[in-house]
């Protein structure tokens, strides 16, 4: 996700490792003190000493972003395959207000399980000093503090493994500090819940539930009590759930495994039916065997129109995939990251994030431009909500006024016409009414993290990822980061916790 637009021939140049830009070896002396809190899970505070005279991978990073999320598994694999001679540092650049604290941070860290340092870097000023351009990037230093490489964008692990290796063989003959840094796990305990870090929840009937528990990496069924009767095990942080009810089949999407899988729930039988397991590239609105394409993070699936709607965050698209012929093809989101309304391609999106039908019309959460959006059956995505991707916050209003931060669950009430919104970032549950336009607050409070375990009437979330909708109208919500189910009910008030 960039930050600003960059030239080609400068992302060259930078990738390519031909601008050194020199910078004050001892660059990091200045966090240790003043600023030395903003080490999120160092077991002590570190020492000009401990952080001296090394070689650094630092990972510029903000964790609303999927691009970021898909370079983390590269950014492992590089440190543990140079763990004896570089030290890797996350500096975390918050583009959302929510991603500036250090508990959100901490979360984050634990979900993604990051056991590196990580800097918050929540006033820009390293982004500044390094000159980022966006999200994710790289920056390789040498002990003397001289920029050995740096990179803007999804940095493939050969061409780091190569320009790691470069650096390391032309300071072979110098000493450098090589010495493990003693981090601690950020929030490190584990919940006292059966789930963790769950996401995305849908009825299956009967007064059944199938909820994805992210964090578990697994999707389990739950009966009208939330007890746990059966789970499936073998996935990568799912998230998207859709239940086909005539063939008892659960369709799930696999986000980390970047595919589409489907449960057999009368056996239990599990079969891939879209992606190999690869990062894939931008779709294109000619259809193409599922079996063999490349999916990107597919984070919510829907049933619309006669097949399955995938919100393919990865590439910023909206995929149709017809189960019966296995084919699939791009519906909307030409893969510039943006908010450009109109008929595919000329639309486009931001990490689509939630899905909800309502007949022939799909409604959609456009996370990183903190935006509700709906597409027709013609193709046309007209935005009701948000603006751009720098535009948020916590106002209750109509398209003209309202603002949201960074929302990641939609729930559908066809009989009201409305829908509910799980509005991720500023911990609060939104009512949007689609004949009026207007977006309200009805659940949560906006604020900072200093209690996270309230309930009743003050009842605070921490990155809500999920809604459903009761027959009573009481709202199922998926409270992610505090790892449990809230069944809240708006008329009254009354709220129960499921842990």
């Amino acid at each position: 996700m960039l930050r600003k637009k960059t030239t080609l021939a400068l992302c060259l140049i930078l990738s390519l490792g031909l601008i050194a830009t020199p910078v004050r070896a001892a660059w990091l002396d200045e966090y240790v003190g003043a600023k030395s809190e903003q080490w999120v899970n160092f077991e002590t505070a570190p020492t000009p000493d401990m952080l001296k005279g090394r070689f650094y991978l630092l990972d510029f990073w903000t964790y609303c972003c999927i691009n970021c999320i898909q370079a983390l598994p590269m950014v492992k694999q590089i440190q543990q395959d140079f763990a004896a001679d570089i030290t890797v540092i996350g500096v975390h650049s918050g583009k959302f207000s929510n991603e500036r604290s250090a508990l959100p941070i901490a979360r984050a860290i634990a979900r993604y399980g990051i056991n590196y340092p990580v800097f918050n870097d929540d006033d820009y000023t390293i982004w500044k000093h390094f000159d980022i351009k966006g999200w994710p990037s790289l920056v390789l230093l040498n002990p003397d503090g001289e920029i050995a490489w740096r990179y803007f964008g999804e940095a493939p692990y050969d061409l780091v493994k190569k320009n790691v290796e470069a650096a390391l063989a032309s300071y072979k003959d110098k000493a450098f500090n090589k010495l493990p840094l003693a981090v601690k796990p950020a929030y490190h305990d584990k919940p006292q819940s059966r789930f963790y870090y769950p996401s995305k929840l849908i009825p299956l009937g009967a007064g059944d539930y199938a909820l994805s528990d992210s964090g578990h990496d697994r999707v389990v069924i739950l009966d009208d009590q939330f007890n746990i009767t059966a789970e499936y095990a073998g996935f990568n942080a799912p998230q998207g759930l859709a239940y086909d009810a005539g063939n008892d089949v659960l369709y799930v999407a696999d986000t980390g495994h970047h595919q589409i899988k489907r449960i057999t729930l009368k056996d239990g039988a599990i079969e891939t039916i879209a992606g190999q397991g690869k990062r894939g590239a931008i779709f294109n609105g000619q259809r193409q065997d599922a079996r063999i394409s490349n999916l990107a993070s597919p984070w919510d699936i829907t049933f619309w129109l006669g097949g399955l709607a995938i919100a393919n965050a990865g590439t910023h698209q909206l995929l149709a995939l017809d189960t019966e012929d296995s084919s699939l093809r791009a519906i909307a989101g030409n893969g510039r990251e943006f908010i450009d309304d109109g008929l595919y391609p000329q639309n486009s999106l931001s990490q689509p994030s939630a899905l909800a039908a309502m007949g022939d019309v799909l409604y959609f959460l456009d996370s990183e431009t903190s935006s509700l959006r709906r597409m027709d059956k013609n193709g046309q995505v007209t935005t009701l909500i948000g603006k751009g991707l720098f535009d948020f916050g916590a106002i209750d209003g109509t398209k003209d006024t309202a603002r949201m931060q960074h929302p990641l669950g939609l729930a559908a009430d066809v009989q009201n016409n409305r829908l509910f919104i799980a509005d991720s970032y500023n911990q609060i549950i939104r009512l949007y009414d689609i004949e009026s336009g207007y977006l309200q607050t009805i659940s949560g409070k906006p604020s900072e993290m200093e209690d996270l375990s309230a309930e009743g009437t003050g009842l605070r979330y921490h990155e809500p990822n999920d809604i459903v909708v009761q027959q009573d109208g009481s709202l199922l919500i998926v409270d992610t980061n505090n790892h449990r189910l809230v069944r809240y009910n708006p008329f009254s008030d009354v709220v129960k916790i499921y842990r």
